[in-house]
């Protein structure tokens, strides 16, 4: 019997290394000329590889891109599911979530965001974008509804609509005030956006969230 060479781990390794690298420099072109501008030659003129290199990780330009918005998300998702855990008393958590959400966190950088509001023009221009950007969304709002469930539950919140609706509000006043702050941060640096989404829970919980 003949058997299957095996794959060798340090090949594994090397290629898993190479194509973080051509994400990471995908994510840093899409941020800095938007979607429609990025060429394969302009993120392999980034990461430092050919274009063969990325087409041997990535069949085709919107695998490209879907993997790299997979990959921010992936990791801004998993702080942001971690801080839904970290409390178990819901203004508390609350808070926390409007405290990332704000940019209050030293880790946040503004090259997500600038990817995200291009990853929103990209699934309304294209549906095939649609159902990612769909899973995306409902793991992005599941800490707001678990926090206010909770906070239901225990008495905590006053809440005088469904909790759907009420994270509906919240979310949107959170994408509209993230673009303010990165259009205008003078005008809107992070602590004022806290502050205003802060007031904006505290409306719709009524609950003193400080």
């Amino acid at each position: 019997m003949v058997r299957e060479p095996m794959a060798r781990p340090q090949t594994t390794a090397r290629g898993a290394r190479r194509r973080l690298q051509i994400l990471r420099a995908t994510a840093r072109v899409v941020s800095a000329r938007g979607v429609e501008d990025t060429r394969l030659s302009d993120v392999a003129e980034e990461a430092s590889v050919s274009i063969g290199s990325i087409q041997h990780h990535f069949a085709s330009r919107d695998e490209l891109l879907t993997s790299t918005f997979e990959m921010i998300n992936d990791t801004s998702l998993a702080r942001w599911a971690a801080l839904g855990d970290a409390h178990d008393d819901p203004p508390r958590r609350l808070r926390s979530l409007l405290e990332f959400a704000a940019l209050a966190r030293p880790e946040w950088r503004e090259e997500d965001w600038a990817i995200w509001i291009e990853f929103w023009a990209l699934a309304h221009r294209a549906p095939r974008f649609r159902d990612q950007y769909d899973q995306i969304y409902s793991r992005w709002r599941a800490p707001f509804l678990a926090a206010l469930a909770d906070g239901v539950e225990q008495g905590r919140f006053d809440i005088r609509e469904t909790p759907v609706d009420a994270v509906d509000r919240l979310t949107a006043h959170i994408e509209g005030l993230r673009i303010r702050a990165m259009l205008d941060p003078e005008l809107m640096p992070r602590p004022r956006m806290f502050e205003l989404l802060v007031r904006t829970a505290e409306g719709i919980v009524n609950c003193d969230l400080s």
